[in-house]
C-alpha cells in the first residue's frame, strides 16, 4: 500500500514537471499495470515503457543493477494497449523477459489519450490512408485477424478471437511518416493468424501537422540526438536506418537504394520515446546491416509533446 501510494505521488509530480499533458504510471514487478482512458471516443496510445530497472529508490529491492531495460518493452505495451479505451499489462519476467537477473524490477508507462482516424477492409482487399499534404500518418494501432461475426461476414468464420501479432509492426513501418501509405489485407503480409476464418484488417491512425513534424539525419557510424525544449517529451513518428536514394550521404559506395533495416522504427522508439533527450548509433550493430556494401543513414522523424 505504501509503495502504491509513493508511485501514485511520484507520477503526479512528473507530470507536473513536464509540459506533457498524458500520464506516467509505475508498478513494481508481479504487479499489474491497468490504465484507461474516461472520455468516451478517446483510446490509448503508449509512448513509452520500461520494464527493468533506472534507479535504486522506486519499488525497493535486491539490485544489482540500475541500468536495465528490457528491449521488447515498448512493442509489449503498445500492443497490449494502442487502440484501446483500457487495458492490463503485468510486470514480469514471463511477459517481457529477464533483462537483469537477480534485480528487482519495476514497469514504467507514459502513455496518452487521443481520438483516432478508424478504417478497415476485409481479407484480400486493400486499406489505403492519407493525411492531407504536408501531414504525416502515425499509426497507433492495427489488428489483421476477427474479433467478431459481424464485420466482413461474407466468408468461414472458425474463430472470433484471432490477431496476427505483427499487425502493428507492419502497418507502422509501412505507413507512419508518410502522407499517404496502401497496405494489402494478406496472409502474405501478416502471416495468418486463424487458418480457415475469413480476416479483416482494422486501422487506427492520426494525422500529425507539418507544424509538430521534426526530422533529422545522419550518416552511417554517426550518432544521432534529439531533444525537445521547455519540458516537452520525444515521440518517434518514422525511423529508417538504410537508404532510399543517392543523394543523402552520397560519400560511400551505394549498392541499393531500396534498403531498409525493419527494426528501425522500435529500436528508435524505445531509445527515444518519452524523454526530453536521447543519443542513438546509426550502426548496423544497433539495427543489423539491411544492404550489405552500401553505406547507409538514419533518418528521424518525431515530435515534441
Amino acid at each position: 500500500m505504501y509503495f502504491a501510494l509513493l508511485l501514485s505521488i511520484v507520477t503526479v509530480l512528473v507530470n507536473l514537471a513536464s509540459g506533457f499533458e498524458g500520464d506516467v504510471q509505475t508498478v513494481c514487478e508481479h504487479d499489474t499495470l491497468s490504465i484507461s482512458c474516461c472520455d468516451d471516443g478517446y483510446v490509448l496510445s503508449v509512448i513509452a515503457a520500461s520494464y527493468g530497472r533506472h534507479d535504486r529508490t522506486t519499488c525497493p529491492g535486491p539490485t544489482l543493477t540500475t541500468s536495465c531495460d528490457a528491449s521488447s518493452s515498448l512493442n509489449v505495451v503498445q500492443k497490449a494497449c494502442n487502440g484501446k479505451s483500457s487495458c492490463s499489462v503485468t510486470a514480469s519476467n514471463f511477459v517481457f523477459g529477464d533483462p537483469c537477473f537477480l534485480t528487482f524490477k519495476y514497469m514504467s508507462v507514459t502513455y496518452d489519450c487521443i481520438q483516432v482516424e478508424e478504417k478497415g477492409v476485409c481479407e484480400h482487399q486493400t486499406l489505403s490512408l492519407s493525411c492531407n499534404d504536408g501531414d504525416a500518418l502515425s499509426i497507433v494501432s492495427a489488428s489483421y485477424g476477427r474479433h467478431d461475426r459481424s464485420t466482413c461476414p461474407s466468408g468461414p468464420i472458425v474463430s472470433t478471437a484471432c490477431h496476427a501479432g505483427t499487425s502493428l509492426d507492419v502497418v507502422q513501418n509501412k505507413c507512419n511518416g508518410k502522407s499517404s501509405c496502401s497496405i494489402a489485407a494478406s496472409n502474405s503480409v501478416f502471416g495468418d493468424p486463424c487458418w480457415g476464418t475469413f480476416k479483416y484488417l482494422n486501422v487506427g491512425y492520426q494525422c500529425i501537422t507539418d507544424a509538430q513534424e521534426k526530422s533529422k539525419t545522419v550518416c552511417e557510424h554517426q550518432a544521432l540526438s534529439l531533444s525537445c525544449d521547455n519540458g516537452g517529451i520525444l515521440y518517434v513518428i518514422a525511423a529508417s536506418y538504410g537508404r532510399h536514394d543517392r543523394v543523402t550521404c552520397g560519400s560511400g559506395p551505394i549498392i541499393s537504394t531500396t534498403c531498409h533495416a525493419g527494426k528501425s522504427l522500435i529500436v528508435v522508439q524505445q531509445a527515444c520515446n518519452g524523454k526530453s533527450s536521447c543519443s542513438i548509433n546509426a550502426s548496423n550493430s544497433v539495427f543489423g546491416d539491411p544492404c550489405v556494401g552500401t553505406f547507409k543513414y538514419l533518418a528521424v522523424k518525431y515530435q515534441c509533446l
